[in-house]
């Protein structure tokens, strides 16, 4: 779930906050690793490939992309879908919020 608090009118109008199953949309590659035996934590990393979706979202992306060193705040909250009556209602189980971040400085992977 994206919302744009802070940025221009066109970028908060095409990222919605309307919930959305990214992992059906974009292709999707995982890495768990576990903890160390000197260690209490564990690191789960999904990998999105945002240049795999749909011509809509490729838009939204190339848009926000060009506001966000100078003028937006990105807040991006995650969920696990719901699959049986006990999983529902889904809850937030993590959220970030990115501010003027510039995309060319960001490393390739």
């Amino acid at each position: 779930i994206a919302i744009v608090p802070e940025g221009p009118w066109v970028v908060r109008n095409l990222v919605t906050g309307k919930p959305a199953l990214i992992g059906k949309r974009l292709d999707v590659s995982y890495k768990y690793i576990p903890r160390k035996s000197n260690s209490m934590e564990c690191l789960q990393i999904c990998d999105l490939d945002i240049s795999s979706g749909t011509a809509i979202a490729k838009k939204t992306v190339n848009v926000t992309r060009r506001y966000m060193s100078s003028l937006l705040a990105v807040d991006i909250g995650f969920t696990i879908e719901g699959q049986t009556p006990e999983e529902l209602p889904e809850e937030m189980m993590g959220s970030i919020r990115m501010h003027q971040v510039d995309p060319t400085q960001a490393p390739s992977v």
